[in-house]
């Protein structure tokens, strides 16, 4: 579905034109028209940037691969993602035949983040999600993936999402609240009866939100990668199809931004294929076998280290 045929409220989908496939990069018409609704919305949908194939065949070793990260990483664990048993942080296989450049060097994201978030952003964070199948009306509370005070309230993080099948409403497509990445403070966050911060956004905040603008479940097809501002809320859906509905994520961070803590781990036998000028790659690269130990973790810091 093109820009022009989306609905009023829906988030943007810009459609990839064979000049721009054949280049590699968005027209400047084109990428103006990215951030100009990436910056309105706080996400945007790029259509058509990856080759369908290679994201069949990570689905597919995704798929089959759920059981065993539910036994072996969550079987002892009270909680899930945000606290919702129906949500887990799930990464993609990083072998060398799961890993293909359109996915994790893509050139129109590449392109696009450097606009966005100034030159040469630094890619530091890989995960996925993975919206367990038959989980009726389980759903996350609404959040930002943000716990600390004092978040930026100019764009410093986005997330580059990867769907690995068609997302919509009828398998658990994430819920946005589009724009409020302009809007929100630490303020609006909960916190614990400790007084700690919570990503969680206080029910109040919601409920004037909802005034204003209500929040939308989005579609996009796989091919597509999906772009959103760290601060945007929003919040993990049941999935009632009987397939898990799954994503890549990918984080990038404003190199003024002050994190010099949060890093990858890549496995050292793709070192040559992790490089690209217009991005820093902060990572250790370490053995195969470190790197498939250490992949479903979930003790990412994005907070300022400095």
């Amino acid at each position: 579905m093109g820009l022009e045929s989306a609905p009023t409220d829906a988030p943007a989908s810009i459609p990839l034109s064979e000049a721009e496939k054949a280049k590699g990069k968005y027209s400047v018409a084109t990428l103006r028209q990215i951030l100009e609704r990436f910056n309105d919305d706080g996400f945007i949908v790029l259509e058509d940037v990856v080759d369908v194939a290679h994201v069949e065949k990570i689905n597919k070793y995704m798929q089959d691969d759920t059981d065993n990260v539910l036994r072996e990483v969550y079987g002892s664990k009270a909680y899930f993602n945000h606290g919702v048993r129906s949500n887990i942080l799930h990464c993609a296989p990083l072998k060398p035949e799961y890993i293909f450049e359109d996915v994790y060097m893509n050139p129109f994201v590449i392109q696009v983040m450097n606009a966005y978030l100034g030159a040469r952003p630094r890619w530091n964070f890989i995960t996925g999600n993975n919206a367990l199948g038959n989980t009726k009306g389980l759903r996350q509370p609404v959040h930002k993936d943000i716990r600390w005070s004092g978040h930026p309230t100019a764009p410093f993080y986005a997330i580059a999402n990867v769907p690995l099948t068609d997302f919509s409403p009828e398998n658990g497509s994430t819920e946005f609240w589009l724009g409020t990445h302009k809007i929100t403070t630490t303020a609006d966050q909960q916190t614990t009866p400790e007084g700690a911060m919570t990503c969680n956004v206080k029910i109040e905040k919601l409920e004037e939100r909802r005034k204003v603008r209500p929040p939308v479940q989005v579609h996009a097809k796989k091919g597509s990668i999906t772009l959103r501002d760290l601060r945007l809320w929003h919040a993990g859906m049941p999935n009632p199809s009987d397939e898990h509905r799954i994503m890549i994520a990918l984080g990038y961070q404003a190199r003024w931004y002050p994190n010099y803590t949060q890093r990858l781990k890549l496995p050292e036998s793709m070192m040559n294929f992790f490089h690209h000028d217009d991005i820093e790659i902060m990572a250790n690269f370490v053995s195969d076998e470190e790197v498939q130990a250490n992949q479903h973790r979930d003790n990412f810091h994005f907070s300022a280290s400095v």
